[in-house]
């Protein structure tokens, strides 16, 4: 008899957004510290897969000596009929794994520790594609087994992988040629007509202008990134520092997105250390009580809290060589240090 608590992994990995204390924010020696070392794994360029068995997890470097990123990570299921008999490293702490998952019986227990899953528009054919909010992690669901072509039962997880955002913009991406022809008009825009021109086309709270701020935004930063033209960072930080004014997004949210668009840009002394302050003032939880959430078995808003910390503290990871203030600096340090704790092994 399979144990019940093999399911307890997949409730872990959906809600938590960790393996064993993994996820997307660790490094590639902190994965195979734990998980061992897939010898077959050979570099594709600058890309890395690693086959753990049922956990997988791609990497993704910008150059020879560069650090690996993860890019994807989580449970390919559909391997699970090989699987079940492997002496695997989750083993000892899950149990025998079942020959397959049901997505009736995840999302149950998902429920049962106070989340849930949004069923999101786009999956292939035959299937249907979930994903949990809080953790960002996507489920691939069969929902037809002659139209899917897995030779899988209607039900069956085929895999649960992340980190994915929200596609806030998802409405807006049938107008990018608007939108990349009114970025390069930004581009030209002095900082009170910019101003401007936002107060006159953005739309009013609610969804819609999450979107549009989202997709404006993304816009900007494939420019950026192809690098044609000199400004795209610039205009990219001005957009976050607006859109940080304007509420767009909780203020925590907006301080790193503004501290991220710095990194990337070239901002003047001083920018770098105001912006990383404002984000230690608009957490939400101090430094004691992200200690105290590190030594605990959180329940469902604690975990929503340590998720969203362990994701900041990962994005402005870049930014403490760049400090001015050495205090500031040690402050930082502290604070990335709890990193691996929260949500971390138990």
């Amino acid at each position: 008899m399979v144990a019940v608590r093999d399911l307890d992994f997949f409730a872990d990995l959906v809600t938590t957004g960790t393996v064993l204390g993994l996820d997307h924010t660790s490094a590639l020696a902190e994965v195979e510290a734990v998980l061992g070392r897939d010898l077959s794994a050979e570099p594709d360029g600058h890309r890395l897969n690693c086959d753990f068995g049922l956990v997988e997890f791609g990497w993704q470097r910008d150059g020879a000596g560069r650090p690996w990123e993860v890019v994807h990570f989580g449970a390919q299921t559909h391997r699970l009929p090989w699987l079940v008999d492997s002496d695997h490293v989750l083993v000892p702490h899950y149990g025998r794994f079942r020959a397959r998952l049901d997505f009736a019986d995840l999302r149950a227990a998902v429920t049962a520790r106070g989340f849930e899953l949004e069923e999101r528009g786009s999956s292939p054919v035959g299937c249907a594609h979930y994903w949990q909010p809080d953790s960002g992690m996507g489920l691939l669901v069969v929902t037809d087994e002659e139209e899917a072509g897995q030779g899988e039962p209607a039900g069956t997880v085929l895999k649960i992988l992340g980190p994915q955002s929200r596609p806030v913009w998802e409405r807006f991406v049938h107008r990018e040629r608007a939108f990349r022809d009114q970025a390069a008009h930004l581009l030209t825009l002095s900082d009170a007509a910019r101003a401007a021109w936002l107060d006159a086309r953005e739309p009013e709270p609610g969804p819609e202008r999450a979107g549009w701020w989202g997709y404006l935004r993304h816009v900007v930063e494939r420019r950026a990134l192809d690098g044609r033209r000199a400004g795209w960072p610039a205009l990219g930080l001005a957009l976050d520092r607006a859109a940080a004014e304007r509420g767009v997004w909780p203020a925590d949210e907006a301080a790193v997105r503004v501290i991220v668009a710095i990194l990337a840009s070239a901002a003047e002394p001083g920018e770098l250390d105001a912006a990383v302050q404002r984000w230690l003032t608009v957490l939400p939880v101090t430094y004691a009580e992200a200690v105290r959430l590190c030594a605990a078995r959180p329940g469902p808003a604690g975990i929503r809290t340590a998720r969203r910390l362990r994701n900041q503290l990962h994005e402005v990871r870049d930014c403490v060589p760049r400090l001015a203030s050495a205090a500031l600096a040690d402050e930082v340090r502290a604070w990335m240090e709890l990193r691996p704790a929260l949500l971390g092994r138990r």
